[in-house]
């Protein structure tokens, strides 16, 4: 694990300030929260933890987890996901993010990030892509692979995808792996 909390404030900071409508943002500022208390600052802390208690809302639209995300991996329309152009190469990568989130579902890390992968390379700089590039970094955190992790993090922010709808969970994501 990378144990880095200083490294999570900018991405997290940055999530705060430029995703002020992002369903991430109370997440954010308690993960903000918990990057300043594991460095000792806690009126830091303690403000970032009552802005993200302000923050939160329940969010009856929250993407399915368990079993509905396997249902949805197996076949069903996943409304998290925009529809892909009809082209051979849009449905061979709709196909890939489903196997990807079957595999994930069944926690087998290793080929889910394979489909992720491919489903990148069939349809790129869509948000298709942008959703499977940060699955791929899930993959890689679960796989205790950090450093690859990270890097599928900071892809959004070398690609195409700073105004993917994936950025602002990218961002979570990534400082995240830095606190944990």
């Amino acid at each position: 694990k990378l144990a880095d909390p200083q490294s999570a404030i900018k991405p997290l900071e940055r999530l705060v300030a430029e995703y002020t409508n992002s369903p991430f943002l109370a997440g954010a500022q308690a993960q903000l929260g918990v990057a300043y208390l594991h460095l000792g600052k806690v009126v830091e802390a303690q403000a970032a933890l009552v802005q993200a208690v302000a923050a939160e809302k329940p969010d009856p639209d929250a993407p399915p987890s368990g079993v509905k995300r396997l249902l949805l991996a197996c076949g069903k329309k996943n409304p998290f996901l925009p529809e892909l152009k009809v082209t051979a190469a849009g449905n061979r990568a709709a196909v890939q993010l489903r196997l990807g989130d079957l595999y994930f579902t069944l926690r087998d890390y290793a080929k889910a990030r394979k489909a992720y992968e491919k489903a990148q390379h069939l349809a790129p700089e869509t948000e298709e892509a942008a959703y499977a590039l940060m699955q791929e970094g899930r993959c890689y955190r679960q796989l205790e692979e950090y450093q690859k992790a990270v890097s599928c993090c900071r892809k959004f922010w070398k690609g195409n995808y700073k105004k993917s709808q994936w950025a602002d969970d990218a961002l979570l994501r990534l400082a995240v792996i830095y606190i944990s």
